[in-house]
């Protein structure tokens, strides 16, 4: 590996920083400029909105950079001038060099919410190749493991359950929660039943992570009520080797009672009564929304335990819940 002088480090990080700050003031005849025009350029990202994007050939990376610049971003001076810039490494090897680092942008509504703080964050790389005397960036990776689409409280946990970070609306969440509660550093529920529930999904979690490539997956931490009780529901959620604990998430819920219910073939009233259950209303409740009797509900409720095959409440949302699309 050749030892590059200072001045070849500055040009490069001169066409790096260029290149963020051309992408978010939607200066596109700028941000051409630092990228190399080539067949074998690449463009590599993932976020958790849309997944694993793969563009090859700067034909194909030049055009969809101009539609997405002219169609959906705005120019964002924060964004361009206010991202910090953080473990920054540069290789340099004869015209080759890459460059690996990290952008903390400014608020909570930028690309990713990042755990530890109040900013956002993304994992970035660049290799450039040397081209008359000039760096151009011929390969472009963009990592965001977002969490945003977790949607309210959420915690950060450690292997054995220490709460590691707070969302800034879960100290509230907590502190109105009389089910859950930290001892010792430790996230707990005092129903004894429902907090070997969560000390297992924990576990399941932790293992997720347990190779290079971390997988995720989301399992549901039930709390038992009695017949016609609400039910309690939370979530532990592996993502990006994380473990994170989620007071609610409407998104997974839908998305598992829809699966369910083509699974066990519930009708569109009996998915409704799933729904409602799952929210945590009573039979009582539930009753006196859908303007029938509590025995009509009832017998909605025993047609779907035949359907499903089971006998009790908490054993119907646990059945439900489990249901989700291979990963």
């Amino acid at each position: 590996m050749n030892v590059a002088a200072p001045s070849e480090v500055d040009d490069i990080l001169a066409v790096v920083k260029a290149e963020h700050v051309a992408f978010w003031m939607k200066d596109i005849e700028a941000y051409e400029r630092c990228h190399l025009h080539a067949p074998h350029t690449w463009w590599w990202s993932y976020w958790r909105h849309g997944g694993l994007a793969i563009r090859h050939g700067w034909e194909e990376i030049g055009e969809r950079s101009r539609q997405a610049m002219a169609a959906f971003l705005a120019p964002s001076p924060s964004y361009a001038f206010e991202t910090n810039w953080d473990n920054m490494t540069v290789r340099v090897s004869g015209d080759i060099a890459w460059a690996t680092f990290q952008l903390h942008y400014p608020g909570s509504d930028g690309p990713i919410s990042d755990l530890p703080g109040t900013t956002s964050l993304a994992y970035e790389l660049r290799i450039l190749e040397k081209h008359d005397g000039e760096w151009r960036i011929a390969l472009v990776s963009v990592m965001v493991p977002g969490l945003d689409q977790l949607g309210g409280p959420v915690l950060r946990l450690g292997l054995d359950g220490r709460v590691i970070w707070k969302s800034a609306d879960a100290e509230e969440a907590l502190a109105n929660d009389d089910d859950l509660v930290i001892r010792n550093g430790q996230l707990r529920i005092r129903n004894r039943a429902a907090d070997l529930r969560l000390q297992s999904a924990i576990q399941w979690a932790a293992q997720r992570d347990r190779f290079l490539m971390a997988r995720r997956g989301a399992m549901p931490v039930i709390m038992d009520a009695g017949e016609g009780l609400p039910t309690r529901l939370w979530w532990v959620v592996a993502e990006s080797g994380m473990i994170l604990f989620s007071f609610g998430n409407s998104h997974l819920v839908e998305e598992r009672l829809a699966m369910a219910a083509s699974a066990f073939g519930l009708s569109p009233s009996q998915l409704r009564l799933a729904n409602r259950i799952v929210q945590g209303q009573s039979l009582v409740e539930i009753a006196d929304a859908s303007g029938v009797s509590i025995n009509t509900v009832r017998t909605h409720l025993r047609r779907m335990f035949d359907k499903v095959g089971v006998h009790t409440q908490p054993a119907l949302v646990r059945v439900l819940l489990s249901v989700a699309a291979p990963r």
